[in-house]
């Protein structure tokens, strides 16, 4: 997700787009998603052609990583950006620390 509106807290209850509800005193990040390109490579379309999306702060692993944008591939008029192996080590090494891969 590349976040739009750090943490804050829902001072109004709302439902989204994707039929989630939010009530008032949950702490969320806002932002637009990345959605893969295809199955089993690193590269990601920044889908800001969607609506914002929210998240709970609680379920953040890890943050403030670079995306760098690819050079070689883009779809349509969209940028393609790379999660990098680095990147990809963090977030494994995030989830085993949660236990959350086994």
């Amino acid at each position: 997700m590349l976040v739009d509106k750090g943490v804050h807290t829902v001072s109004k209850s709302f439902e989204d787009v994707d039929m989630n509800e939010w009530t008032i005193g949950d702490f969320v990040v806002k932002g637009y998603w990345y959605e893969r390109l295809q199955l089993g490579n690193q590269l990601y379309q920044l889908r800001n052609d969607k609506p914002l999306a929210f998240f709970f702060t609680n379920l953040v692993l890890t943050s403030r990583f670079s995306m760098p944008a690819s050079i070689h591939s883009v779809k349509g008029t969209y940028v393609t950006y790379e999660f990098t192996n680095e990147v990809a080590m963090v977030t494994v090494e995030a989830l085993e620390a949660f236990n959350l891969l086994n």
